[in-house]
Order: C-alpha cells, then structure tokens, then sequence
C-alpha cells in the first residue's frame, strides 16, 4: 500500500530548492514545474507558519526557523550522548523513570528513556508525544517561549481537559508559565494522567537555549513533600550537570548530602 503523501513531497521539493538559495516564486515555479497558482498555496502557507519569508526584492528565502531546527536537530545527537550515563545515575538514585524530551512547537516528543527500578512504574516510549500544556516537559518549553510564539500556540490550540487538573483556562496557563520561568523547573500534578507526577528542567547549550527538557516521572503517591524536594534538588543538578557539559556556564554545586 503506497501512503506517499504529495502535498507533503511538494512542500519538501520547495524546501529543498529554497535551501540552495532564495529565488523569486517565478523561478522556483519553473525551477520545479509547478503551477504558479499552486506555488503560491505552498508558499503561502509556509510563510503563515514562518519557515519562509520574502525579502524587499521580492524573492523568497527560508526563514531563521531553520537554523534553529538544525541546530537543534545536529545537537540531539550529542546531548544524548552526553545525557544517557547521567541518567542511569539519576534514574537509579531516584528510583524513578528518568527521560528526555523535544519540543516542535506543537507537540511534546520523548527521545530517551532510563527505566525506573520500581515494580510499579510509569512506562515512558521513545517516539512518544504529548499535549505540552499538560505534561512537565512541554510546560517548560512552554514557558520559554517568547510573547509572540506563546500567543500562536494559545490562539491554535484548543486546551481541552485530560484530567480535572489539566489547565484549560489560559489566563491560568499563563500565570504557571512565569511561575516555571521563574522557579527554572515545571511540574505535571497528575494534569496529563491521574497517578502520575512529573517533573522537567532545561538542558541549555553553549549559547543558553534550551535544547531538550531533563524529566522525570512517577506513580504520585510515592512523591510525599520530602521526594518531590529531593526530585527537584536533583533534577537541577543533573540538568545543570549535562548542560556544562554542552559547553552551558551553569554553576558549579553539589547534591545535598554528597558530591554526586
């Protein structure tokens, strides 16, 4: 069964031809055989969703959402990398299922997972995806975003109830937003699943953007205050502690207790 999609092949040909240089829609339409009428479409659409844009000469070029797609993209391979021994670490200390997360835009996606050791645990996919507004990681990447972006993603996404702590309200998202921003990690109390807590912080590279989302999470009742304050202390330790070895400033400091 052939489940090729055109539309999606067209708009990768564009792309492509506009990555080589920008060039006026004419010349891209003959550059590629496509009706102008229907290059328009195309472009049009690409530029609502700002991956092209048009310069004064008319001509079209992509736009600098590209740069930080591939940077992002050529830096998952190295914190990963970088990340995975950390952890084994983590997730053996805290005895919870430790994991690693992107974020598009749209969706939250997990790309690396160190299991917990409980008998009862959350069990987290790679390739996995979840609402942002409902979920730890994508509250953060949430929450970094800047006034414009944030107002795209309200204004196109319904925030629709998973559970009844799930924030539907987006005055009331809002305000958690600068709480994470402000406090440097995010929280998910049972919004996306009843039973299940979690926790994100950032991992930054060289120049201090935040590249993937460090998480952990687990079965809520085992998270009494004294956990979730041992989780938090040692989820900004460990993320810091990627994040240095990306090239981040960070801080220097040590876990409550010891020097791990």
């Amino acid at each position: 069964m052939n489940y090729r999609n055109k539309s999606l092949e067209k708009t990768f040909e564009i792309i492509e031809a506009l990555s080589v240089s920008p060039t006026t829609p004419s010349n891209l339409a003959k550059d590629l055989g496509i009706n102008r009428s229907t290059l328009h479409r195309f472009l049009q659409n690409l530029e609502e969703l700002q991956y092209v844009e048009k310069l004064p000469d008319h001509r079209i070029r992509l736009s600098h959402r590209f740069i930080r797609i591939g940077h992002q993209a050529q830096s998952h391979f190295h914190f990963i990398t970088v990340a995975k021994p950390i952890m084994k670490t983590f997730a053996d200390r805290i005895g919870e299922c430790v994991f690693i997360a992107s974020f598009n835009g749209r969706k939250v996606t997990y790309l690396e997972k160190a299991e917990s050791s409980q008998t009862v645990r959350i069990v987290i996919e790679a390739g996995g995806q979840s609402p942002p507004y409902a979920v730890a990681s994508g509250k953060l990447f949430l929450s970094e975003l800047s006034e414009k972006d944030l107002n795209q993603f309200l204004k196109r996404t319904e925030l629709k109830p998973y559970t009844t702590n799930t924030i539907t309200e987006k005055n009331d998202l809002r305000r958690e937003l600068r709480r994470i921003k402000q406090n440097g990690y995010s929280l998910d109390d049972e919004e996306y699943e009843i039973g299940l807590k979690g926790f994100a912080c950032p991992i930054r590279d060289v120049s201090g953007s935040t590249v993937a989302a460090f998480c952990v999470a687990g079965v809520a009742l085992r998270f009494d205050e004294k956990k979730v304050n041992e989780t938090i202390e040692l989820l900004k330790y460990y993320s810091n502690e990627i994040s240095m070895q990306l090239g981040y400033p960070g801080y220097h400091t040590t876990i409550s207790g010891d020097q791990k």
